[in-house]
Order: structure tokens, then C-alpha cells, then sequence
């Protein structure tokens, strides 16, 4: 957190690359509310060439998952940016639904666990996808 901190202070004002690396150091930390309270930062802005920074967040995490599988919040990490950054609720909803499975009942994931589902819940309706809530 400290380099995210250095990198926050001497970051351009136009540049928010630096809170893609706080919400991903949050979330390792276990400190995962924190880290929704990153993402919505995420979400609020835009800079210059942000979809690179995208580009990257999307191909470092795929790398994670794939080298271990229980790297699973970063099924949570690309599902969210994919579908509030670039608009690709279908691809999205497949990692945010693995995120959910993977997770299962574990306290530590919960935050995380119910804003996947309300983004799934955002989707459904969307689509128009009734859900039952039996």
C-alpha cells in the first residue's frame, strides 16, 4: 500500500491508473470493503487511456486465475470492471457468477460476494431476466 500511496501523491490528476492498484492491494489485504470504496472511486472517473490500464487489469488477473485457481477474487475484479467500465454485461456475468460459486459462504468474501450479486441482479434485469427469489 505504500507504492500505492507514493504513486497516488505524484500521479498527473488526469491519470488514475494508481486505483486500479489500490482496489487489487485491497482486496489482498482482506480489506474488502475498503477496496469497494476503491472500486467506486473506479467508477466515478475517467483518464486518458484508461482501457489500457483495463487491457491490463483484465489480461494480469486471467494470468492470475489461470496459474491458480483459487486466485478467485479475480474472477470478482475482472467481472466488475468489465461490465462498469466497458459495458459487457454477458462476459461480466460469467465472472461475477463464478466469483459467487467460488466463494461459497466464506465471511472473508461476503462484501464482495453481495455487490457481485448486485451487479448479476443489475444485469438480469437489464435483459429482462425475472429472477426468483424462492
Amino acid at each position: 500500500m505504500e507504492f500505492v500511496k507514493k504513486a497516488a501523491k505524484i500521479a498527473p490528476t488526469n491519470d488514475g491508473t494508481w486505483r486500479y492498484s489500490e482496489f487489487y492491494v485491497l482486496i489482498r489485504l482482506s480489506k474488502n470493503i475498503e477496496a469497494l470504496q476503491s472500486l467506486d472511486n473506479i467508477l466515478k472517473t475517467t483518464f486518458l487511456n484508461e482501457i489500457d490500464t483495463i487491457n491490463q487489469i483484465v489480461t494480469y488477473n486471467t494470468i492470475c486465475l489461470k496459474e491458480d485457481l483459487n486466485h478467485i477474487q479475480s474472477d470478482f475484479i475482472i467481472g466488475a470492471i468489465i461490465y462498469k467500465k466497458l459495458d459487457l454485461p454477458l462476459p461480466a456475468y460469467e465472472k461475477l457468477e463464478s466469483f459467487i460459486n467460488a466463494c461459497g459462504d466464506n465471511e472473508n468474501w461476503k462484501p464482495l460476494k453481495v455487490r457481485a450479486q448486485q451487479y448479476l441482479d443489475e444485469i438480469n434485469k437489464s435483459i429482462g431476466i425475472k429472477v426468483s427469489t424462492n
